[in-house]
């Protein structure tokens, strides 16, 4: 079955992009600073979200970054995230965040990307720019996300 690149599933389509950094030094808790996670599998679905926090065993992060206009996330991967998310015993937040960092030997800083949706009991969209580090401050702090909207 092919992927969204026209590729077989689970081959590297765009291994440079595959080998960007990213530079985690924007989104530091005291001591806590993101982990990489290279894969997942749920149900069968592979998936490697770029990082993740855990924060003090009471809130969970998880960060997906795109290049601004590359295709989203599969259904089957999306429903994993939901999933990972749902079934925790701690509230969690999953991001989907942008960049438009386009030569792939640049770093990707993760705390400037934008945040186009979020996950944590339903997709939503943020009313107005929001970057992860911002949603990630907020939700690690138990603060609102701000009103938002449903994705369209």
């Amino acid at each position: 079955m092919p992927n969204v690149y026209g590729g077989e599933r689970g081959e590297i389509t765009h291994r440079e992009r595959s080998q960007q950094i990213v530079s985690w030094s924007g989104i530091r808790y005291g001591r806590i600073t993101p982990s990489d996670i290279d894969g997942v599998t749920y149900g069968g679905t592979c998936f490697s979200p770029r990082g993740v926090i855990e924060y003090k065993a009471r809130r969970w992060v998880f960060f997906e970054f795109k290049l601004k206009g590359a295709p989203i996330l599969q259904k089957g991967q999306l429903r994993a995230f939901e999933e990972l998310c749902l079934n925790l015993s701690s509230p969690s937040l999953f991001l989907m965040c942008e960049h438009e960092i386009y030569d792939p030997k640049k770093d990707i800083v993760a705390a400037e990307t934008i945040v186009t949706s979020y996950f944590t009991t339903k997709w939503r969209e943020p009313k107005s720019i929001i970057t992860a580090k911002e949603a990630s401050d907020a939700f690690i702090n138990k603060q609102p996300l701000e009103p938002c909207n449903q994705p369209k």
